[in-house]
């Protein structure tokens, strides 16, 4: 019988056909709860009929049986499904796929926010500023190429020189250069921030269109390069862009801009007492896009000692084998989790530093939305 055949063998150094041989008069097929209860009583009948023979409902070792089979059932569904989670073609579970990208050194993206630029068609000022004709422009709104006003463009420049640094008026750009072949400016007002971007709220889209967060953000650029947002940081100014296309005032792309992006702004602030090798940080948030994703060392007041550099998301880049530098240590990778979720991973302490004190996650949340 069976049973003297499994009691002979040392299943542990022999491969699996000597095991199906030992089982050979079990049902291996018997996944669900009634196929397995009806396997068990066929394999019970065939090798202990004599010991084994007490088969009336009321009986304690058919309660027994069923128990057995509806727990079998339970365990092969999960296993069934546990093993569809491990690949590709059958996992369902967008937390697995997840996974299984990052074990084939794939870096899945998140969504990415509508972004662009605002013109600043009008200025005003409760500041007593004046013109070349001594007239006060104090609460008097100046519009960008009045055709009704010939002196607009005099009284424009002078408003935003009374808000700019003065190591920074008009015609001394803090930087210069050119934007998709655009003449282009930044200039930087004479305030602090408390946060990186103002927000603002527009609907977009027909039939009405879908109301969606915006946040004009803290810009600058590179030149033969693009527009983008600079690092958070509560003690930095607030900057902005005069771009010119040598089309005239009245174009669109000439004037004075500010950049914005779709979402809004947070952050989760982490307290590590002791550096812990490959660190993780978890967000709770969802939505973060792709691109607005900052990490720095803070002190108690939320000033900011150290800014981290993200690990390029690119294919076979990671937190320990990346195109950065050598020497720049203070390195973290992001990793994409369900629902564009996303975990900080630090490095090891050998290939960069791992972090300790206030550690603050600054994020974007937007809606990734694909609008006609």
């Amino acid at each position: 019988m069976a049973v003297a055949t499994r009691q002979s063998e040392l299943f542990a150094g022999q491969d699996w056909t000597v095991i199906y041989r030992a089982f050979s008069q079990i049902n291996f097929n018997a996944s669900d709860p009634p196929s397995i209860n009806a396997a068990l009583r066929n394999y019970i009948q065939a090798n202990y009929p004599e010991d084994y023979n007490d088969w009336i409902v009321s009986s304690e070792f058919v309660a027994i049986i069923d128990l057995l089979s509806w727990l079998a059932g339970s365990l092969a569904f999960k296993t069934d499904i546990a093993v569809r989670e491990n690949f590709l073609e059958t996992a369902e579970s967008r937390d697995s796929i997840l996974r299984l990208a990052r074990f084939l050194s794939y870096n899945t993206s998140r969504c990415l926010p509508a972004n662009g630029v605002l013109k600043i068609v009008s200025v005003a000022t409760d500041d007593d500023v004046y013109d070349s004709l001594g007239t006060d422009l104090s609460n008097t709104q100046i519009v960008w190429n009045n055709t009704n006003d010939p002196n607009w463009y005099e009284r424009f420049i002078a408003i935003l020189n009374n808000a700019f640094i003065g190591t920074n008026p008009y015609g001394i750009p803090l930087k210069q250069g050119t934007v998709q072949n655009v003449f282009a400016q930044q200039y930087r007002l004479n305030c602090l921030m408390s946060t990186n971007q103002f927000g603002f709220s527009a609907t977009v889209g027909g039939n009405g269109g879908t109301p969606m967060a915006f946040e004009i953000c803290n810009g600058t650029f590179d030149n033969n390069g693009t527009l983008y947002e600079q690092i958070p940081n509560p003690t930095s100014a607030f900057n902005f862009y005069y771009l010119n296309d040598s089309n005239g005032n009245g174009s669109t792309r000439t004037g004075f801009f500010l950049l914005f992006k779709q979402g809004s702004t947070g952050y989760q602030d982490f307290v590590i007492g002791q550096p812990v090798a490959n660190q993780l940080l978890d967000l709770s948030s969802g939505n973060i896009n792709q691109n607005d994703v900052w990490v720095q060392t803070v002190d108690d007041n939320g000033n900011v000692l150290t800014t981290w550099t993200q690990v390029p998301i690119v294919l076979n880049s990671n937190i320990t084998y990346n195109s950065l530098p050598a020497d720049q240590r203070y390195i973290y990778s992001v990793i994409t989790r369900d629902n564009d979720q996303i975990t900080i991973r630090f490095s090891d302490g050998l290939y960069g530093n791992a972090p300790s004190g206030n550690i603050r996650v600054t994020y974007r949340a937007s809606n990734g939305l694909s609008i006609q």
